[in-house]
């Protein structure tokens, strides 16, 4: 089981892979495990030790963690670990490594992206990873890409451009700019900034989605490739790479410019045969 791990990443020390095998350990034999002084990597038996050693699990966890290969990453989700593809996160289009902010502060909250008549930006903010055990070189490129979401996006359009709407002729999508990302140390992480003219809603028509967009992000490296040939679907082409990021929001119109129907909507139906009484939970 060490080989195993070792090969899965050449980068661990023997302390981490000891820690893997032990916590990643199935409790078997029908024993009593308890939390032990001196055994730090989950509950113990006096007989069974952690317990069953768990090949599959351990190689798992061993990949998650750095890489000799360089390996940057933009999480989909806080459980993402890196993982190709991503196993864990239950939708593709919420990555919290990806906020806007209304103003170009230090803030690492998502704020609603607001429109400004007056041509004012918003800022993207995305975090880069490094999860492997090698700094980044310094060449790598981030780009950011916007387009109008509920149109069952693909790839490359309408991120590329190209592409607009058919009654008003808006442009349903195009990128946002491109950002060398610095170097990165082994494990390390960094915040790159991207101004964002927010497009206007009320050029989307009156179907009540107008003000609902995507933001795409994409580390580009010859260092760090895809791991999985890109296709026109962009869910998969998400859960397979951690390169790539994907994230829905929303525009709101906080200084009134004549925004039509600005900001949510949630639609509720019942798909039953027998009317039901339904409670709607926002968080």
């Amino acid at each position: 089981v060490c080989a195993l791990v070792l090969s899965a990443n050449p980068c661990l020390t023997g302390q981490q892979v000891r820690d893997i095998i032990e916590q990643t350990s199935q409790k078997v034999g029908g024993y009593s495990y308890t939390t032990t002084a001196g055994r730090p990597n989950g509950t113990w038996n006096s007989q069974m030790g952690y317990g069953l050693v768990d090949a599959y699990a351990a190689v798992q966890m061993a990949q998650s963690m750095g890489s000799a290969d360089l390996d940057l990453m933009v999480k989909d989700s806080q459980d993402d670990t890196g993982a190709e593809p991503n196993t864990v996160t239950q939708y593709m289009w919420t990555s919290d490594n990806i906020w806007v902010r209304n103003n170009n502060d230090s803030g690492l909250t998502h704020e609603n992206p607001d429109y400004s008549a007056n041509g004012n930006p918003n800022y993207v903010k995305v975090r880069v990873i490094n999860k492997s055990c090698v700094a980044s070189t310094g060449s790598e490129q981030l780009k950011l890409y916007w387009a109008k979401a509920s149109t069952a996006l693909g790839y490359p359009n309408p991120w590329m451009g190209g592409i607009n709407h058919p009654t008003t002729g808006a442009s349903m999508g195009n990128p946002v700019g491109t950002l060398t990302i610095p170097i990165i140390p082994a494990g390390g992480e960094t915040i790159l900034t991207f101004p964002w003219q927010v497009p206007n809603p009320a050029n989307y028509g009156t179907d009540g989605d107008q003000w609902h967009f995507c933001l795409l992000t994409r580390i580009e490296a010859t260092s760090d490739p895809m791991t999985f040939s890109e296709t026109g679907d962009l869910n998969a082409n998400v859960r397979n790479n951690n390169n790539i990021a994907w994230k829905n929001v929303t525009v709101v119109d906080i200084l009134p410019n004549n925004v039509v129907n600005p900001g949510g909507v949630v639609a509720v139906g019942n798909p039953f045969n027998d009317p039901k009484t339904f409670f709607l939970e926002l968080e």
